[in-house]
């Protein structure tokens, strides 16, 4: 993890977040964020199946990545009604809409699309978010409770 860029990406989320402030309306930010994860995942499956790379097993900890995102904006939600601040949704709503983009971009790039080399170490370096380590974390603790190293089983 480079603190630089996910300093960046935190600044960055921040600053749109200010902007969502005054403009209002959080809940249409949360369905643009929805449709980037659809695209995101969509994405994500094509290149799996080009590739023949394509896994249950991965499909599933992606989607448990989105799920954990929307907790963390959920618990930002939360924060915001106690605390009686109008910001936080948005720094974590914005914060996980750039990893989804880098993801799509990344993707696409894997795929053999026309992504600048420059973008494509960028997006390598902006991968990294709260919700994929969460769920690293989580998995790892299911492998060393159940004994198995989460690729292998009945994902094939």
């Amino acid at each position: 993890m480079d603190i630089r860029i996910e300093g960046l990406k935190a600044v960055f989320a921040t600053y749109i977040g200010i902007i969502a402030l005054i403009v209002g309306d959080s809940y249409r930010h949360i369905i643009v964020l929805l449709l980037l994860m659809g695209v995101d995942t969509v994405i994500g499956w094509i290149k799996g199946f080009k590739l023949k790379k394509w896994k249950s097993n991965k499909a599933r900890w992606g989607a448990v990545g989105k799920i954990v995102e929307l907790m963390i904006i959920a618990c930002l939600y939360g924060l915001d009604w106690v605390f009686e601040t109008n910001f936080l949704k948005y720094i974590g709503i914005y914060y996980f809409g750039i990893c989804e983009i880098g993801s799509v971009f990344e993707n696409f790039a894997e795929m053999g699309g026309n992504v600048p080399n420059g973008m494509i170490e960028l997006l390598k370096e902006t991968q990294y978010n709260i919700g994929s380590e969460s769920v690293k974390k989580v998995k790892k603790m299911i492998d060393s409770l159940f004994g198995g190293d989460g690729e292998n089983g009945s994902d094939k």
